[in-house]
């Protein structure tokens, strides 16, 4: 599956509530292209929805110290950094921050 299309596949799982299968494929995706943000940040924003929030912000440092600049990594640590979350979250730099 193609970079893109496995990003879109992943945001679908998170969009519709189906964690577990966006997990699975975040997490292989991240075996098959580790050193890819996106993965690490999707993943991350997969935990924090199953309140696993330690997990998700180990996930979005990881996506962060791979790509300083990469904005929705760094959007979601300050959002989700504190203990009264914001429920908005950013998929990828195409995109807005979402509510």
């Amino acid at each position: 599956m193609k970079y893109g299309k496995m990003i879109y596949e992943i945001e679908k799982c998170i969009e519709d509530g189906e964690y577990s299968k966006g997990e699975k494929l975040a997490e292989q995706a991240i075996i098959n292209s580790p050193k890819t943000p996106a993965f690490h940040n999707l993943l991350g924003l997969i935990l924090e929805k199953e309140c696993r929030h330690v997990q998700a912000m180990k996930c979005f440092k990881n996506a962060y110290d791979l790509d300083q600049g990469y904005e929705p990594a760094r959007y979601n640590l300050e959002r989700y950094g504190i203990f009264c979350p914001i429920k908005n979250c950013m998929y990828s730099v195409e995109e807005e921050p979402i509510e």
